[in-house]
């Protein structure tokens, strides 16, 4: 955000967390927190920008995700991490479903409340997740084939060879 007061809301929730927190910045963001000077909490890690693999990469082995991006909170989902998105709406409705995402605007109280309902899913994770879904499995599999898919035509858009991914595997069996 480039909104000074409410950076400053969100970095101190994320500082009440209790928890490590990274957060790769945009610049400008960086700037904002700079010029502003807004208070880091000492469990955030701020990281230099990250490129797409990276942050997905970042994103499969976090814990859960709190974002205001759209494509962010999306790909929160269908790598099955929990997600507290940063704004009052998104884009995306079927994150909501289920609890994947919440929305939690900038409010420091809201951010809390859905970092502990998110924290009360992962202590309960192999109960939720059986009582959320009997496909879990399925879903999985259609996930990755979906990430794969994505890789697949980025690596045609930049003219290199495929990976090997089930999708690819699949249709050279064909």
């Amino acid at each position: 955000t480039d909104d000074a007061a409410t950076l400053a809301r969100i970095l101190e929730a994320l500082g009440n967390l209790g928890l490590p927190v990274l957060l790769p910045l945009h610049p400008r963001t960086r700037g904002v927190i700079e010029t502003n000077h807004i208070a880091k909490p000492p469990n955030l890690r701020l990281l230099e920008p990250v490129g797409y693999l990276e942050m997905l990469v970042l994103e499969q082995a976090a814990r859960a995700i709190l974002t205001d991006s759209g494509g962010v909170n999306r790909e929160a989902y269908f790598l099955s991490v929990p997600c507290v998105t940063l704004r009052s709406e998104t884009e995306w409705p079927e994150t909501l479903v289920d609890g994947w995402n919440v929305l939690a605007g900038s409010d420091i109280d809201q951010i809390v409340q859905a970092i502990a309902f998110i924290a009360v899913i992962l202590a309960v994770e192999g109960v939720f997740l059986f009582m959320r879904s009997t496909d879990r499995r399925e879903k999985a599999v259609n996930r990755r084939m979906a990430i794969a898919a994505v890789f697949e035509a980025y690596a045609a858009k930049r003219g290199k060879p495929e990976p090997k991914t089930p999708t690819a595997r699949r249709s050279a069996k064909s």
